[in-house]
């Protein structure tokens, strides 16, 4: 692990002050084993993964004091990028995986690469007056996503329902991917940006109702703008829906944005004695939304295919087992 902080601030008269910071991380890690448990799994050290995740952030804040001392604006920039390329431990040897016993040979999703990007602007504006302190702000988080690769089974997979099995050379499913018309790594990479945006806006009250009893309550409106896809989705028809509601569409051709996430938010403290001691009860509610991370958003890949042959000796490779 290593990591660099550094921090500028510059005080610009009684009223205003500028701060300036940033950091670069970075770490490495050789046998994650992506999600599985960090103690013990059923599978080799082979079938972990070298993780590199490597980060630089650079935060500026400009605060202002506005005449008469009750009003207050902080305005934000901030640039976040990293890259987090996932490496098999033991690359180019097929996974087996053995139903009774475990795993060896490269992880069937590795490797994985991409450039992540996230830039904000954030601007909060605050008032107090009488029994209320108010506050108001908006903001705007751009993400993208580049170099973006997942090829799964690139190494191929077989699998075997028990050690005997696997001692006998008798698979009963084959799992492989590949390119058309270049290598399967090459069609797989998607070096254009995905851009996903979130717009945010907000107003919150802070009353005091009574010396021992604060309310607050406000407002949050939230709206994402998803990427539209690099390819066209095929199929003819598609099922969606939910249980009974299923039904048959046409394949959609983009994740739709949403622009109707209103988050109302309402809370109460109050304080008291309890015994000689001071004490608070509080209440809070509200409704609150979260972004879909880019990563997951489905924006379609170059030409490429993954076979899927289980239960059906005819579609191995010629010689079968350990042929691919």
């Amino acid at each position: 692990l290593f990591t660099i902080l550094g921090k500028w601030d510059i005080r610009a008269g009684d009223s205003d002050h500028l701060s300036i910071r940033s950091f670069y991380t970075k770490n490495e890690t050789v046998g994650f084993t992506g999600g599985r448990g960090q103690n013990q799994i059923q599978a080799s050290f082979g079938n972990t993964e070298a993780f590199e995740n490597s980060g630089h952030n650079t935060v500026a804040t400009w605060n202002k004091v506005f005449e008469g001392g009750n009003k207050f604006n902080e305005m934000k920039v901030m640039y976040y990028d990293s890259t987090r390329p996932r490496q098999p431990v033991n690359p180019g040897v097929p996974e087996i995986n053995i139903g009774d016993t475990g795993n060896f040979g490269q992880r069937f999703f590795l490797p994985i690469d991409g450039d992540q990007e996230k830039i904000t602007f954030q601007n909060n504006f605050q008032v107090a007056f009488g029994n209320h302190d108010m506050k108001f702000g908006a903001d705007i988080n751009a993400y993208s996503t580049r170099n973006n690769l997942f090829f799964g089974w690139s190494a191929g997979e077989y699998r075997f329902a028990t050690l005997e099995d696997f001692e006998a050379g008798q698979p009963f499913a084959l799992i492989q991917g590949f390119g058309f018309g270049a290598p399967y790594e090459e069609a797989a990479l998607q070096p254009e940006r995905s851009r996903q945006t979130g717009y945010g806006a907000y107003f919150q009250d802070k009353w005091q109702a009574k010396p021992n009893v604060t309310v607050t309550y406000g407002l949050r409106w939230d709206g994402t703008e998803n990427p539209d896809p690099i390819s066209p989705i095929g199929g003819e028809m598609v099922p969606a829906g939910v249980g009974q509601s299923t039904r048959l569409v046409a394949p959609p051709q983009r994740t739709p944005s949403d622009w109707d996430q209103w988050g109302p938010r309402a809370g109460v403290a109050w304080s008291f004695d309890m015994a000689g001691k001071p004490a608070v009860l509080r209440a809070n509610t509200g409704l609150y939304y979260a972004q879909t991370p880019p990563i997951f958003l489905n924006t379609g890949s170059g030409p490429t295919t993954v076979v899927f042959c289980f239960f059906n000796s005819a579609c191995l490779p010629p010689g079968g087992y350990p042929n691919l």
